[in-house]
């Protein structure tokens, strides 16, 4: 949605685009997309050998309850760990655990990964924003915010934008919130596409939403414990 408004508005600023940033554009949605490709096979890899998984373990728990009168249906894990001192084997513990215990875990690791490859979605997100505000500032700096324009000079190509844009000390100018808002302010077209759309859907929201799960993935795994303060964030 961002590169086609973007595309779009060329014809206004035309007279202060290098035609040649043209494939830039192109190439920063490339990356975007093989990065999706990447993630959305795994997501199907994940869904198919999680999905055999339960469902063997199921099937078998079914068999052995109609087949015998074993009250305990699962496996037995020891655990050790090698010394560092002299390499040997130590046994610290050993586990019954019942197949509906391993059949939750394997739900549970099921919907760890999806929410990895969701964390990682968002991630190749950023970096395709970074890359077209990086286009952008290249193609003409006034639709950069003062504060940012400073740090460029008149001839800057876009390498050198995105390279602005990754400096650790720019963070706050450059986050993605700010680079959307004025991405938004400058292209009024993204604005009216986040909530009127053929999709019946805010993607500002959406956008928003998965952004905050994102967050709580990589720094809580997943967990929200205060679903006020998320509430709010998303909002």
């Amino acid at each position: 949605m961002v590169l086609l408004v973007i595309q779009r508005s060329e014809m206004v600023w035309s007279a202060n685009v290098n035609r040649s940033y043209e494939m830039d554009l192109s190439k920063a949605f490339e990356i975007f997309k093989n990065d999706l490709f990447s993630i959305n096979i795994q997501e199907a890899q994940t869904r198919k050998i999680s999905n055999s998984l339960i469902e063997e373990n199921i099937k078998n728990v079914q068999k052995i309850k109609e087949e015998s009168d074993i009250k305990f249906y699962g496996q037995s894990h020891t655990m050790w760990f090698h010394r560092a001192d002299c390499n040997e084997i130590v046994h610290y513990g050993t586990k019954d655990i019942s197949t509906e215990e391993i059949t939750n875990l394997l739900i549970k690791d099921k919907n760890r990964q999806f929410q990895w490859q969701l964390a990682e979605a968002y991630e190749a997100y950023e970096d395709f924003i970074e890359r077209v505000y990086a286009y952008v500032g290249a193609s003409n700096n006034a639709y950069w915010k003062s504060d940012q324009k400073v740090l460029l000079n008149n001839n800057d190509n876009i390498d050198t934008c995105l390279s602005i844009i990754k400096d650790e000390k720019n963070r706050r100018s450059f986050s993605q919130k700010c680079m959307l808002n004025q991405l938004r302010h400058n292209f009024t077209e993204i604005t009216k596409l986040e909530s009127t759309n053929v999709l019946k859907c805010n993607l500002k929201f959406y956008l928003s939403l998965i952004e905050q799960l994102r967050h709580q993935i990589i720094h809580t795994r997943g967990v929200i414990t205060r679903e006020d303060i998320f509430i709010k964030k998303v909002f």
